[in-house]
């Protein structure tokens, strides 16, 4: 799933008439509200190339037969590879590249797939070595032009120097200009959450990202956090996990066969909730087994107080708050633009706005500051830049 942009927005011109939107709005509810009721959890959110090329490593265990657990997952990537040899980017538009870093990571999980293929042992496509060398070509000139002070996606300085390791073991090495700055950004990372930690009770956001974590944490220490058979509904992150557990978890294979989309795996399973909560107006509600972030929470406690509910922000508060902004979670590397944007929206639509002033003053001149100071880049909102207005 990517987030919407400005340029996903459309021309006021060709929407339809206001009563075919209000008809079309509610056929959406309708449809969310039905896909509530079903027994299986569901998920409208589309296929990712990342997530297919992780889940499409894994081998079957001796109770399937044939090798791969998702051979079709591979199928998936290798019709999707670029004639450039890489993966797609984000979004290319108007010659104009989004989070460029997501194509660099994509094309990472897709060529270290290529390779477990080809050291498996078990047959492999004719044009298998081609794919790789052209992989390998094209990742090494993404690398070298890779902009690092523009990049903000979430977890990516974890998740690049987790595959440049996984790539060295099978004799690719990448140097490029940006690579010391990034090992520093990685250190920094890992320092502050503390692998050992996701052996704890408390949830930790490192669990989304288990891939990257391998050969730092033991696995059979952090299955407790599963729920429903998955790591906060990441299949990538369930897949690193069922292959790097010491022993077969069913629950997590069966999860990873319900996201299975036609022949790719989707980005976030289920989505359910998410959904429901973006239509009603905010972004998703804590639910249970998922990592609680003070965006969800600010747009929780808008919309159930226009609901007539009478709900402080004093929780949010205590737990976010930072000297000059807010958090969107404990740990972070870099703030959120949108996340303070929603929270600042959230404050000054409580019941008595003038008890939070403090606060709403802090949140305003963040926002004033990164306008001013160009500094709009959000690593959950790629087009906030076009739309923060």
């Amino acid at each position: 799933m990517r987030p919407a942009s400005a340029m996903d927005l459309p021309n006021l011109a060709s929407l339809p008439e206001t009563s075919d939107l209000d008809n079309m709005a509610k056929a959406l509810v309708q449809r969310l509200l039905a896909s509530c009721a079903c027994e299986v959890p569901q998920s409208s959110v589309s296929e990712s190339i990342y997530n297919t090329a992780w889940v499409s490593m894994i081998p079957s265990p001796p109770t399937v037969v044939g090798y791969w657990l998702f051979p079709q997952a591979f199928k998936f990537i290798a019709e999707r590879q670029l004639e450039s040899g890489g993966w797609s980017s984000f979004e290319i538009s108007a010659g104009q590249l989004l989070w460029e870093t997501d194509g660099i990571i994509n094309t990472m999980a897709c060529l270290l797939a290529l390779l477990v293929r080809q050291d498996s042992g078990a047959e492999v496509p004719d044009d298998l070595g081609k794919r790789i060398s052209r992989a390998d070509g094209s990742l090494r000139q993404m690398l070298q032009s890779w902009d690092l002070d523009s990049s903000d996606n979430a977890g990516f300085e974890v998740l690049i120097p987790a595959h440049l390791a996984m790539l060295g073991k099978y004799g690719l090495h990448y140097e490029f200009s940006a690579r010391p700055r990034l090992m520093g950004l990685y250190e920094h990372k890992m320092e502050k959450i503390k692998p050992e930690s996701m052996y704890e009770k408390d949830l930790s956001t490192s669990l989304y990202c288990l891939e990257g974590m391998i050969g730092q944490v033991d696995f059979d220490l952090v299955a407790h956090h599963k729920l429903h058979g998955s790591m906060l509904g990441n299949p990538a992150s369930t897949a690193a996990y069922l292959m790097n557990t010491s022993a077969w978890d069913v629950d997590a294979e069966a999860y990873l066969r319900r996201a299975m989309a036609s022949d790719g795996v989707v980005e976030i399973y289920p989505s359910n909730l998410f959904e429901i909560t973006w239509v009603s107006g905010t972004e998703a509600l804590s639910t249970p087994g998922a990592i609680v972030d003070s965006d969800s929470t600010s747009a929780t406690i808008y919309i159930l107080n226009r609901l007539g509910r009478d709900i402080t922000a004093e929780a949010l508060i205590s737990r976010y708050e930072s000297l000059d902004k807010f958090r969107c979670y404990s740990v972070e590397r870099t703030p959120s633009p949108s996340a303070n944007a929603n929270i600042l929206k959230m404050l000054l639509d409580l019941s008595d706005p003038f008890r939070n002033s403090t606060q709403i003053i802090k949140v305003a001149n963040y926002l004033c500051d990164c306008w001013s100071q160009g500094e709009r880049n959000d690593k959950w909102c790629p087009g906030f830049d076009d739309v923060a207005t």
